[in-house]
């Protein structure tokens, strides 16, 4: 989804319908979303505030250097071998607070029945999972296979009418070593400079 589309549906209340920590979790596609569209970092924020989002411009600009150099690494994992351990620039660098191991990000393909119109509607959507060390794709991929039945069996328990949920596909998009130790910049450093430092990984 574009990012004005992304704003729009916060405007009309998914921060109180989801909660704050749902769209803090979804804050990297959120600014992954503003990138593609060629949004600068400082009117991204200006958007996202005026629909409710409360986060700092620390986080903000951490999320965006890593969003950013997150590019670097996409598209070398697809297709690559499901078996073997990742190596060398298959992995980039993820800066954090105080979080480590390795973050496997990928994206699954789901068909779902339209509750009002019965019509199927397929979307792509984002999903993460957290090791200590290093997976083979396969196994990551299973992992999250399992963990989107699990939580699909969990809302069919706990609903009148079960959602129809098909999952279609899922693939790997990006492996990140996550390294913390991020430290604020200084007060009369740019914003700027911020992100590029962020991005270089220095």
């Amino acid at each position: 989804m574009a990012f004005a589309g992304i704003v729009a549906d916060l405007a009309l209340g998914a921060v109180a319908d989801f909660g704050a920590s749902y769209v803090s979790r979804m804050l990297p596609s959120i600014v992954q979303a503003g990138i593609e569209g060629g949004l600068s970092g400082r009117e991204m924020l200006r958007e996202l505030r005026s629909v409710g989002v409360s986060v700092g411009n620390e986080r903000f600009y951490t999320i965006m250097g890593n969003v950013s150099a997150s590019q670097i690494t996409a598209g070398l994992n697809l297709g690559a071998s499901l078996t073997t351990l990742p190596t060398g620039a298959e992995v980039g660098s993820w800066l954090t607070n105080k979080a480590s191991g390795f973050l496997y990000q990928a994206r699954y393909l789901a068909q779902t029945v339209d509750p009002d119109t019965g019509a199927l509607v397929t979307s792509w959507n984002d999903y993460s999972s957290r090791y200590p060390g290093l997976v083979s794709r396969g196994e990551a991929l299973q992992d999250i296979i399992d963990s989107l039945n699990a939580g699909q069996a969990e809302a069919n328990a706990g609903a009148d009418t079960p959602p129809q949920q098909q999952i279609l596909g899922v693939e790997i998009t990006n492996i990140y070593h996550m390294v913390p130790g991020f430290v604020s910049s200084p007060a009369s450093s740019s914003q700027t400079e911020a992100v590029q430092i962020l991005t270089s990984g220095r």
